[in-house]
């Protein structure tokens, strides 16, 4: 289920950068890329799956073990992916030096969603069905603390781990990226 929802930010993302290549109104796409940016965490909550390697008891350790890093993988190609899409759909409509924000906004509210799945149990779609509840949950979370120490510290910590993601994969996406050999002058 988890790689399923991981890529209905991708999808979501196709559908606004399309809006924004055909003039839907920017407000429109601003309430979609909203829906899309509470959406977006399940990519990036695939590299927390990894904490499930200790629940199989198999003689192949190694074999469930790369299967989950295969699994983590996938979700950071996706929120690549998506993000990627969103920040060229950003250019398009609001320009270059807005959308520059696109990325450092998904890693972290990306992060804070991975926190909040994995931890507090928390979905996307609780945001708008039980947005009391999670609220009063937060405030009881995050009364102490040491608890608020850690969730800032993991939340950093994933922020700047998607940043570098987006970046390396950025690299390696790019089209002027040459694959050739250097000319030779004679």
């Amino acid at each position: 289920m988890n790689l399923l929802l991981a890529w209905l930010p991708v999808g979501m993302s196709y559908g606004i950068a399309f809006g924004a290549r055909t003039q839907v109104p920017l407000i429109a796409l601003l309430l979609a890329s909203a829906v899309w940016l509470l959406f977006l965490p399940n990519a990036p909550y695939l590299l927390t799956d990894v904490v499930h390697v200790h629940n199989f008891h198999n003689a192949t350790p190694g074999l469930i073990a790369g299967g989950l890093g295969v699994l983590a993988a996938t979700g950071c190609v996706l929120f690549f992916i998506s993000v990627a899409t969103m920040r060229g759909a950003a250019t398009l409509r609001v320009g270059h030096r807005a959308a520059r924000w696109v990325v450092p906004l998904c890693a972290w509210t990306s992060s804070a969603g991975m926190y909040v799945g994995r931890v507090l149990r928390w979905n996307s779609w609780d945001v708008v069905n039980r947005p009391i509840a999670l609220l009063e949950h937060a405030a009881t979370h995050f009364a102490d603390p040491a608890t608020a120490a850690v969730a800032i510290a993991l939340t950093a910590s994933c922020a700047l781990l998607l940043q570098g993601v987006y970046v390396v994969l950025s690299g390696w996406a790019s089209p002027d990226r040459t694959t050739h050999a250097p000319r030779r002058s004679w």
